[in-house]
């Protein structure tokens, strides 16, 4: 008896140990399209302009040096949380992202992707390996690199309110990189 319940002990903390990573299935797509399933997944977009009444993507600055860094911030208004999220930030006119989130491996919240040819490009929530209830959130942040990268760039974003309901593409006001 004893030794099924130092058994069940052990295998309990070898579960709850078990690295966080990106979402496995999250299709190569979604590097452009920012849609949680990829292009086939049109289904539970919300209103595009009920967004930012439940939502802030907030900077800490509006201005940095290519070589500096600026903390982005997506955050519930009025008790409004959500469970997912993916964030690129982009030139004006472009789809392709650019830059590199610093992510902290701690972190329970963030992970990074690569999107193209680039490293970290793309923050997203992070998932463990086993299947688990989705936790609501009420606000996460990270930091962002330009990588030397010059010009007016917005954060853009998906967020995931429930697996059904999300909105695409949401952009932060301009951030200047000189």
């Amino acid at each position: 008896m004893l030794s099924a319940l130092i058994l069940t002990i052990v295998a309990l903390n070898a579960v709850t140990a078990l690295p966080i990573k990106p979402h496995p299935e999250l299709p190569q797509e979604t590097c452009v399209s920012l849609k949680p399933g990829g292009d086939a997944h049109n289904n539970g977009i919300e209103d595009p302009s009920d967004f930012f009444n439940q939502y802030n993507l907030k900077l800490d600055k509006d201005q940095i040096n290519s070589q500096d860094t600026v903390k982005f911030s997506i955050s519930g208004k009025d008790g409004n949380t959500f469970r997912g999220f993916i964030v690129q930030v982009r030139a004006e006119g472009s789809n392709a992202p650019i830059g590199e989130f610093v992510v902290d491996p701690a972190d329970p919240d963030v992970a990074t992707m690569d999107c193209g040819d680039e490293q970290k490009n793309t923050a997203l929530i992070k998932f463990p390996l086993l299947p688990h209830p989705y936790r609501d959130l009420s606000t996460v942040s990270m930091t962002w690199n330009p990588k030397g990268h010059k010009g007016k760039v917005n954060f853009v974003a998906t967020v995931m309110k429930t697996g059904q309901v999300f909105w695409v593409a949401r952009k932060s006001k301009d951030l200047t990189v000189n």
